[in-house]
């Protein structure tokens, strides 16, 4: 397999710059691996098991529970729209469907930690990050500016 890249995928309009600047740099190029990965929030497993608990005796608890079970169950479907329309752009430029990988993980360690570890557990050499995600923050967000610090033995491209 030749290059294998990890482009890091939210829902801002960043992370979708990145998707169509790896698309135009990539047109042509037969032998690559690429990934689309999403790194959800914390779940809420945790929530559920603390209804047991003496959490269950505060008003609203559950109801509380199910609300954030939906706003989850809407973030996924958010990202999951996202990443089919990243797909298709990769696809439009060239890019073989069976040469684009989708995956959407749980949060572990945190978001660039994971980002980090599934580019190096898969041996991608690049790793593409929009400048700024949802965040907004003022030159780097957060994520990118640890995925630019901590990365090792990769490219990383940060795409404004």
């Amino acid at each position: 397999m030749g290059r294998k890249i990890l482009i890091a995928m939210d829902e801002s309009e960043n992370a979708m710059r990145g998707v169509r600047y790896a698309a135009d740099t990539l047109k042509g190029i037969k032998d690559i691996h690429i990934i689309l990965y999403h790194v959800l929030p914390e779940s809420i497993d945790a929530l559920e098991k603390m209804k047991g608990g003496d959490w269950a005796k505060v008003s609203g608890f559950a109801e509380q529970v199910a609300r954030i079970r939906a706003l989850a169950a809407e973030k996924r479907r958010t990202i999951e729209e996202a990443m089919a329309k990243a797909k298709d752009i990769l696809k439009e430029s060239g890019i073989k469907e069976d040469s684009i990988e989708i995956k959407i993980k749980e949060r572990e360690e945190g978001i660039a930690r994971d980002l980090l570890k599934e580019a190096d557990r898969t041996g991608c050499d690049t790793i593409v990050v929009g400048r700024r995600g949802i965040s907004m923050a003022f030159f780097f967000g957060s994520v990118s500016d640890k995925i630019v610090k901590y990365a090792k033995d990769c490219t990383v491209w940060v795409v404004q």
